[in-house]
């Protein structure tokens, strides 16, 4: 799949179903794709050899492509050993041959690594947020999952960066101002005009913005899901200004609090929009 931080999350959990420490030369094996291509005899042997200590095996291939289709295919005719090995491969399309070989095989299992929707990253959060010892806030949720990019590892970085920030072991709640704290201010810069480029309908600061955005390495999923968010904080405004609330009431009755340096754009946009073309 294309996540590729999704991708080596999944290799190194399975790799440490057979053994914690993944550093240990003596169990742990890594091949890539070019050493198979140079050496294909490594793979039965590496899979075959024992431990000098004792202990499974784990024979970690990256980088694989079709290109060792028909080696693997070789391999998982007759396999040998009794290693577990753990293949990193990026995305297979519906004709790669790969992906058809794993997929037929019985004793192979294939596991698609697509990127996270904001279902899978708030489920994400709550575990991890869980698994630490804490509790957090809906607008913190909200603010984390329309930032993150669309790859798995950052996205753990940065959740361990805010754990670190909160001091590990002491528990309590996460609130928005914590995550903003820790957030990346020239990412979350451009992500704001993105936005109200896109709200007030200016093709060229969108631009602008997006090119920044990208030269700065922002992920184009980041981008989309903060328009998305910023969208329905629209429609919403809209939504109460058509049930008779004032735009400026409905601005502060936001949650999270609309901050002041975004009141006045939400002012005009809202007007601009109204809840029929948002």
């Amino acid at each position: 799949g294309p996540d590729e931080g999704l991708i080596r999350e999944y290799a190194i959990t399975a790799a440490r179903t057979v053994t914690d420490d993944l550093n240990d030369a003596f169990r742990v094996v890594q091949l890539s794709g070019a050493d198979l291509k140079t050496d294909p005899a490594r793979l039965p042997d590496e899979a075959a050899a024992i431990s000098m200590f004792g202990g499974r095996r784990v024979l970690r291939l990256t980088n694989i492509a079709d290109a060792q289709t028909g080696l693997l295919a070789g391999f998982l005719d007759a396999p040998v050993g009794d290693a577990l090995i753990v293949i990193e491969a990026g995305e297979l399309g519906k004709t790669s041959k790969l992906r058809k070989l794993f997929e037929a095989a019985s004793n192979a299992v294939i596991i698609a690594c697509y990127s996270d929707n904001t279902v899978d990253l708030t489920a994400m959060i709550k575990l991890a947020v869980r698994g630490e010892g804490f509790t957090i806030r809906p607008d913190a949720i909200t603010y984390l999952s329309s930032n993150f990019s669309d790859n798995r590892m950052i996205n753990r970085q940065e959740l361990e960066k805010l754990f670190l920030y909160m001091g590990p072991g002491r528990g309590g709640e996460i609130s928005l101002a914590d995550v903003q704290a820790i957030a990346d201010d020239q990412g979350t810069q451009d992500l704001d005009e993105i936005c109200n480029a896109v709200g007030s309908g200016d093709a060229g600061m969108l631009d602008r913005a997006l090119a920044r955005a990208y030269a700065g390495n922002l992920a184009a999923v980041a981008i989309i899901r903060a328009v998305a968010n910023y969208m329905l904080r629209l429609q919403q405004l809209a939504a109460q200004t058509a049930q008779g609330a004032s735009v400026d009431t409905a601005i502060r009755m936001r949650r999270p609090p609309v901050h002041f340096s975004q009141a006045d754009g939400l002012r005009a946009q809202t007007r601009r929009w109204g809840l029929a073309r948002t």
